[in-house]
């Protein structure tokens, strides 16, 4: 991987979470040699208040509640792997498609941009990969992050037997990975 690109994840999942994460052990892997920035899924509002008592929420409270304190460095991570819990969220799937759901859906979008914008300029990002480990249609509202970047999107596909990641580069660029979970594989062109 280019050792001069910060690489940005956002994720379907928690670093805590109680079921392992694909995203998670790619962004471990993607440590090794960069920094990496994993932006958690939000919680939602209902989320907060189910699991007020939890300690994932405790851990968490006062990036959620004030968008203070927003980045980790949890002792179990390696140091060069940065968690970045964005504010939370309005919870809308109940909603029927139409134009409250869109209309709250882009206040979603604007508080997970916020935290990954933050992130950027907090630490100087200039030259990064971001990669959307979260369902592609999730957060089409929000506007492209400026700077230096080369997006990719995951994309889950099942079979019978197996369960595997695969990504979709959106902008191919000279020197970037393709990722899938059983291996890496440098892009030539």
């Amino acid at each position: 991987m280019n050792r001069q690109c910060d690489i940005v994840c956002f994720s379907l999942s928690r670093w805590d979470s109680a079921i392992s994460s694909p995203a998670l052990s790619l962004a471990k892997e993607f440590a090794k040699n960069n920094r990496v920035f994993f932006i958690e899924h939000p919680f939602s509002w209902k989320d907060f208040f189910a699991e007020r008592k939890s300690q994932q929420i405790k851990w968490r409270k006062k990036a959620l509640l004030t968008g203070k304190d927003i980045y980790a460095n949890p002792p179990s991570l390696p140091s060069s792997l940065t968690i970045v819990t964005p504010r939370l969220t309005i919870p809308i799937n109940f909603l029927p498609p139409g134009f409250l759901y869109n209309q709250l859906a882009a206040i979603n979008d604007k508080i997970v941009l916020k935290a990954i914008r933050s992130t950027i300029k907090d630490f100087g990002i200039k030259n990064f990969i971001y990669v959307n480990f979260s369902i592609p249609i999730l957060y089409k509202n929000s506007p492209p992050i400026s700077g230096r970047c080369a997006p990719f999107t995951s994309q889950w596909m099942i079979s019978a037997r197996w369960l595997t990641q695969t990504v979709m580069v959106q902008g191919w660029k000279k020197g970037l990975f393709a990722i899938s979970i059983t291996h890496f594989a440098h892009l030539k062109n």
